[in-house]
């Protein structure tokens, strides 16, 4: 396959889904350095791996969810890290880069955006832990067997993107699943 969707999870531990709209998508994970890693060597290894995504894949498009960012006076289950954030802005800005040097398009839709979509109107406001399991549940009607949370992350954000960029293409997953799954349980 080639000229589809790289729909990336960044973080140490990162997972990627790929895929064409109405095609059965590929996905899988890695732990990016080693547990003491500097930052800089974790960044190194992101960009590494992101490379060779596309270099097999072949993408259009690379997509990742905006970087969580904390309102000021937002309440939320989740403390806010100031070092975590700048993580999550650096891991965005190698995916970014590695987009523009390559000429693809990039994307980066919002967390809530993406869990509506995905999980219905109720998913924008989960917390963060059933958000989780339940996208591995709709994955999982969807014929797909993530095997990590961010794996599942990432075909959320794929289904998200094919929808967003080929609606009509979207409405079929794979072997004729419909897409809002959800609304049939």
């Amino acid at each position: 396959m080639s000229g589809g969707i790289l729909c990336l999870d960044l973080g140490r531990q990162s997972a990627f889904a790929y895929g064409e709209p109405s095609r059965k998508p590929v996905w899988g994970h890695v732990t990016l350095g080693e547990p003491q890693a500097s930052g800089g060597c974790v960044l190194a290894e992101a960009r590494k791996w992101i490379e060779a995504l596309c270099d097999r894949w072949k993408p259009l498009w690379i997509c990742q969810e905006a970087p969580y960012a904390q309102r000021p006076g937002q309440k939320t289950s989740v403390p806010f890290n100031p070092k975590t954030q700048a993580r999550l802005q650096r891991f965005a800005g190698v995916a970014e880069s590695l987009a523009y040097e390559r000429g693809l398009s990039y994307r980066e839709p919002e967390i809530r955006d993406v869990a509506g979509h995905f999980l219905g109107a109720e998913g924008r406001r989960m917390r963060s832990d059933k958000k989780k399991r339940q996208t591995v549940v709709i994955c999982k009607l969807h014929g797909w067997e993530p095997v990590t949370g961010d794996e599942a992350d990432a075909l959320a954000l794929l289904s998200y993107m094919e929808w967003s960029l080929s609606p009509g293409q979207a409405r079929l997953r794979g072997e004729g699943v419909p897409l809002f799954l959800a609304a049939q349980r």
